[in-house]
């Protein structure tokens, strides 16, 4: 995988009108949503930060700033798209803690349509089987669990279905009337750590069997009544739907999930909400359940050892999106409000030298 240009330039310092530029897509008005941001290989570095603080998850990881991320080679562009990895060189004499990117979008939103177009997402080898991992793409409010989260993508070790979650501060019993027949509502009510989640049913929606079917789109839709998921495979003959102008989520088919309001005040549970992306290893997910998982505990007593140890297990272990689009209604036509806190090193990761991930050497 060769990476394009990167370059790093303070927070705050005086760019060039050009560097500036946002290169979002034209607002369209042709139908009820209308796009507000845009995120592809022009623009994501500078309006993601890197969250570079201790693992809020406890995880065996270590969060890099945009710094490291650029000299390691841990994140750039490939194959057209927005490169976000994992360390698979280091062993646990060289690290505590396996480097690893967490990324959160500066702006922040209020409802609307969410479209993820992803290449790749974070998987083991065939002898790893994925032992270790604990992979997200969501979406967070502020003071959690008082914003509320929306967990689109998320999964740990060996797990080769994708789960859809939803967090809040509060009771807010949901339903999933209206998602597709073969997904399994795991639990009903979204409070807490635990949270509300329903479980996809194809293997093509997380993991290795994603990867192996070229990836695919992601889609979620978020209403004062309703949070709903849909998963387009790249051969699906609705994946143009999500590609219109004003793309209208009724010609979407059934969603992979849907929580439904059954006396939850979604309105006020999910507020102000920033992107995130993220790749964990261990913590409270994946390493609590590593004894109950044969397959990872019979390869090391613990995660954390094993995570330390074995470098090559996590050479799968990164993302690949093609875009990230955010569709809006009314008043939120305008994008994002800029709310986000961009938790980090306080820097920028810009466009000028590349990585060579095969080789590890900068190329011109």
């Amino acid at each position: 995988m060769v990476f394009t240009s990167t370059l790093l330039r303070a927070v705050g310092a005086a760019l060039t009108a050009a560097s500036l530029a946002l290169s979002h897509d034209s607002p369209t008005h042709s139908g009820g949503y209308t796009l507000a941001d845009s995120f592809n290989t022009s623009n994501f570095f500078r309006e993601f930060s890197f969250f570079s603080d201790g693992d809020p998850t406890n995880g065996a990881v270590a969060y890099v700033d945009a710094s490291t991320a650029n000299k390691d080679g841990l994140a750039g562009y490939t194959q057209g798209g927005i490169y976000l990895g994992v360390d698979y060189k280091k062993s646990a004499s060289s690290t505590t803690n396996r480097p690893s990117t967490r990324l959160e979008s500066k702006k922040s939103w209020n409802r609307g349509l969410f479209i993820f177009d992803i290449q790749h997402m974070p998987a083991g080898t065939a002898s790893s089987k994925g032992c270790g991992l604990w992979p997200a793409l969501w979406t967070l409010g502020p003071d959690w669990p008082a914003g509320g989260e929306i967990d689109i993508i998320e999964g740990v070790n060996t797990q080769n279905h994708n789960f859809v979650v939803l967090h809040t501060q509060d009771a807010c019993p949901v339903s999933n009337n209206g998602a597709m027949a073969n997904t399994k509502l795991v639990s009903a009510d979204c409070k807490g750590h635990l949270g509300c989640k329903q479980q996809a049913s194809s293997p093509t929606t997380f993991g290795t069997d994603f990867n192996a079917a070229g990836g695919g789109v992601y889609a979620m839709e978020w209403t004062d009544d309703t949070i709903s998921v849909w998963f387009f495979p790249r051969n699906s003959p609705l994946l143009n739907t999500t590609r219109a102008s004003s793309p209208d989520p009724a010609t979407f088919g059934e969603p992979l999930a849907k929580f439904v309001s059954a006396g939850c005040a979604m309105s006020s549970a999910f507020k102000d909400h920033r992107i995130i992306i993220n790749t964990s290893l261990c913590g409270d997910w994946a390493g609590k359940e590593w004894d109950s998982t044969a397959e990872c505990k019979a390869m090391a007593n613990t995660c954390a050892d094993f995570v330390g140890n074995n470098p090559d297990a996590f050479e799968n272990a990164y993302w690949i999106f093609n875009s990230l689009k955010v569709f809006q209604r009314g008043e939120g036509m305008g994008g994002g409000n800029g709310t986000g806190n961009g938790t980090g090193n306080g820097t920028e990761y810009g466009r000028g030298h590349g990585y060579d991930r095969r080789r590890g050497v900068l190329r011109g």
